[in-house]
């Protein structure tokens, strides 16, 4: 499974997990879900290693739906 998200929203991800220090992230794809009748997107979900044995949750970045010529559209 792939899914495409906003390069700055990657990059803002990455600055804020080399500002903690963050030398190892778990990185896994949460599928989309339907919950109360509404669409929850995928989502790019963030778990880092504290390196004493415990994990850090970080918000994700959600998916965004666009097209291969979103410039032109």
């Amino acid at each position: 499974m792939a899914i495409t998200v906003k390069v700055s929203e990657l990059l803002k991800m990455a600055n804020e997990l080399n500002k903690d220090k963050i030398e190892y992230v778990e990185i896994e794809i949460l599928e989309e879900q339907e919950f109360d009748g509404e669409t929850i997107p995928a989502i790019l979900h963030f778990d880092a290693y504290d390196g004493h044995g415990g994990g850090i949750d970080y918000n994700g970045i959600e998916e965004v739906k666009i097209s291969a010529t979103y410039k032109f559209d």
